[in-house]
């Protein structure tokens, strides 16, 4: 999985990484059980991520299937209602989002996109589509 943080991986590394410790953690909680009986299926596991790993980096298309690809939310100055709630975002969570990066009005974004791990990138107008409207 690398040195990603919780917040940066994908459904599968998550399920991965949730397995893996309950797996970890039978024989922990019950000393009868021998450790090769929870040591073989994390392995596999383990295998399994690596494998589905190289096959999602080698084939382009299974990898934005799985993974999404980035969405514009607001386009030259405009908001798209629509991608906010394809996307299943609310207002205030685009408010939020702007005002960690140090943005407090909306006209002054010219970009907004939704990134693949969740978060939200914003590039300032440069004057040319300065204004806010919501499509």
């Amino acid at each position: 999985m690398g040195k990603r943080q919780i917040g940066e991986l994908d459904v599968f590394d998550l399920v991965s990484t949730l397995i893996i410790s309950e797996l970890a953690a039978i024989p922990i909680s019950d000393p009868d059980i021998p450790l090769l009986f929870s040591a073989i299926p994390i392995l596999f596991i383990i295998s399994a991520e690596i494998l589905i790993s190289a096959i999602k980096n080698r084939f382009n298309l299974l990898k934005r299937a799985v993974e999404g690809t980035p969405a514009y939310i607001i386009y030259k100055g405009r908001l798209l209602q629509n991608a906010l709630t394809d996307n299943r975002i609310s207002i205030n969570e685009l408010i939020g989002a702007m005002r960690e990066q140090g943005i407090f009005d909306i006209s002054e974004v010219g970009y907004g996109i939704l990134e693949q791990n969740g978060t939200i990138s914003f590039y300032k107008a440069d004057g040319d589509f300065a204004h806010s409207l919501i499509v």
